[in-house]
């Protein structure tokens, strides 16, 4: 409900009204209140009665009315008038602009297929799912964000083949964390998604105990229990040596396991040959030190695994979630306070019209047949393989 704010000495005499609202700086979703001033926002402000943020908000947040009302923003459709990279636009009209669109995907349509255009778009944000929704609408299956392949999807679909849902750490929770395993993440600084940042702050303001995995010794690291310095893109060798130490120095939540896993028996045989000593000289770390970690993170509960999109930025990203998925499943840290646990799906998903394409033209995606996880027929969200998308732009092939 709108609130009015009694004036003080010096403020314009029209009423300041405040909105309650979300802030959309980043993907998270922290609660802010709006001054809303003559129509037009004059103040940002964290919303104490939201459970995320609690009042607080980032630099990003704080910075919104900078973006809102920048003088360089975009706010109408401009058509380039001289060569490329001359700078020199002029204004048209939206029906210009749509007609001028309209008018040459459909002279692509017709002259090359419609699976010829590319739709592409920045990191997803709140506009992710009408930029599908309408590649799917053209009747194109080659839509793609740089997240679907090196930026957190790998993860999502990691969590989804594996578990079902992608898992995620809960600080809203009376019960905290003992310990946070904090790996390829600096969420004190970066705060992805957000609400993130402020979570992991309050977290720590308990002295859990901590691990931090990050090739950079980072502010995290400085202060950690455990700091693994570990070499950038061994994650994998790494998660296999910790899982190994667990097994095999049976410290693994038997009752989890034996409730709620499957392939235990399969993974403890797979990892028996990965072991700290044979992990050292591919990561760096030490075996005696990668034994410590694995035996705080077993033994201390509940506990977080805090990862980053450092872990997707490497090329077998997919089966380094895969594998650091099973640290928290055979030690019970899965939805429960203080751990992982898997967000509610009250809200339907945004009609992104995947169903609306044939077999045949899914068939057309770029990657379907090589990438299957993220183009192909087990893809949660289909879109295209870029540098396969890049390779075509580049060769015509195909």
């Amino acid at each position: 409900m709108d609130q009015i704010v009694e004036h003080t000495a010096g403020q314009d005499k029209s009423d300041i009204t405040i909105k309650k609202s979300t802030c959309r700086m980043c993907h998270g979703g922290c609660g802010v209140n709006l001054h809303i001033q003559d129509e037009k926002i004059i103040k940002v402000e964290g919303d104490p009665d939201h459970p995320i943020n609690k009042g607080a908000l980032c630099p990003m947040g704080a910075a919104s009315l900078e973006q809102i009302y920048n003088p360089k923003r975009l706010k109408y459709p401009m058509r380039r008038v001289g060569e490329r990279g001359e700078g020199k636009w002029e204004r048209i009209s939206w029906d210009e602009a749509y007609d001028e669109m309209v008018s040459k995907i459909k002279e692509t349509q017709s002259e090359y297929g419609e699976e010829s255009i590319w739709v592409g778009t920045g990191t997803g944000r709140h506009h992710f799912a009408y930029v599908s929704r309408f590649a799917n609408a053209i009747g194109t299956p080659n839509w793609c964000e740089p997240g679907t392949a090196q930026c957190f999807r790998p993860r999502v679909h990691g969590s989804v083949l594996t578990m079902g849902q992608l898992p995620i750490c809960t600080y809203t929770n009376e019960e905290l964390p003992d310990l946070i395993m904090f790996w390829g993440h600096n969420p004190i600084y970066s705060s992805p998604d957000g609400e993130m940042g402020f979570g992991v702050k309050e977290a720590l303001v308990r002295k859990p105990k901590t691990i931090v995995i990050d090739p950079r010794e980072t502010m995290l690291a400085k202060r950690a229990d455990i700091w693994l310095q570990l070499r950038p893109g061994t994650d994998d060798a790494l998660a296999l040596a910790m899982l190994n130490v667990i097994i095999e120095e049976d410290l693994h939540d038997k009752e989890f396991v034996e409730k709620w896993c499957h392939g235990f028996e399969e993974l403890a045989e797979r990892v028996k040959q990965y072991t700290p000593e044979w992990a050292e000289p591919i990561t760096w770390c030490k075996a005696d030190q990668i034994r410590e970690a694995a035996r705080l993170y077993a033994t201390v509960k509940p506990s977080m695994l805090e990862w980053g999109v450092g872990i997707e930025h490497t090329p077998a990203c997919f089966q380094t979630v895969r594998a650091l998925l099973c640290l928290p499943s055979i030690t019970g840290n899965i939805d429960q306070p203080g751990g992982w646990a898997f967000g509610m799906l009250a809200i339907p998903p945004f009609p992104q019209l995947f169903d609306t394409m044939s077999e045949e033209k899914q068939r057309k995606r770029l990657g379907y047949d090589q990438f299957k996880v993220l183009s192909g027929e087990l893809a949660q969200l289909p879109s295209a393989h870029i540098p396969t998308l890049f390779e075509a732009i580049r060769t015509s092939k195909p």
